[in-house]
């Protein structure tokens, strides 16, 4: 069905003044990547010809399913990212919001618009992003309780807010977050490991 409608696995588009890609990522094993979510050399040459195509100073929201850094040449990706002006990367594997950041790439793992058996009490957000050209901001709303997440319901409600809410100045690459906001080991505070969705 994707394919029939988009034409291609991956595709682009400019909105805005801002590049828009939606990038596939695939799972499973194969002979390029062993276990585990990968983008296939085919789509990592599309997204180079893709943005070689901008101007440098065209800021790119990336979206791709898996977060990178599980995709097992994720190296490869960043490779691609690195000469190029991507503001944001957006993910949406493991249903449960948290702010990050892989060197300058702000990273957002979205949480989920619908209940999920993997974490029905969390995560029931909706990501919205601001982006100008001085800054990016990204909120999470809960939409089960017609709200902004502010960790409703969590023993450290600050804490958790700071690590689900990105607001980063794009002159100077420096977020406004505190450095314990989002743990760079990619924990969540505390909250319960989900399973893969």
């Amino acid at each position: 069905w994707f394919e029939r409608r988009y034409h291609a696995p991956s595709y682009s588009f400019d909105m805005g003044g801002v590049r828009f890609v939606f990038l596939r990522v695939d799972f499973g094993p194969t002979p390029q990547s062993g276990a585990g979510e990968h983008v296939r050399d085919d789509q990592l040459d599309w997204l180079k010809q893709d943005l070689e195509s901008l101007d440098a100073a065209v800021p790119v929201v990336l979206f791709v399913h898996s977060p990178i850094e599980r995709c097992t040449n994720s190296a490869e990706l960043l490779d691609v990212l690195a000469p190029h002006h991507v503001v944001l990367s957006m993910a949406g594997h493991l249903h449960r919001q948290r702010v990050y950041e892989i060197g300058p790439l702000a990273c957002v793992d979205v949480g989920q618009c619908r209940d999920h058996p993997n974490d029905p009490a969390l995560s029931r957000t909706i990501s919205v992003v601001h982006l100008t050209d001085e800054r990016l901001t990204v909120v999470p709303w809960r939409w089960d309780f017609a709200d902004w997440e502010c960790g409703q319901g969590i023993a450290d409600p600050d804490a958790y807010a700071r690590f689900v809410t990105l607001d980063k100045a794009l002159d100077d690459g420096a977020a406004t977050q505190p450095d314990d906001a989002a743990p760079a080991d990619g924990s969540t505070l505390g909250l319960a490991e989900e399973d893969d969705a």
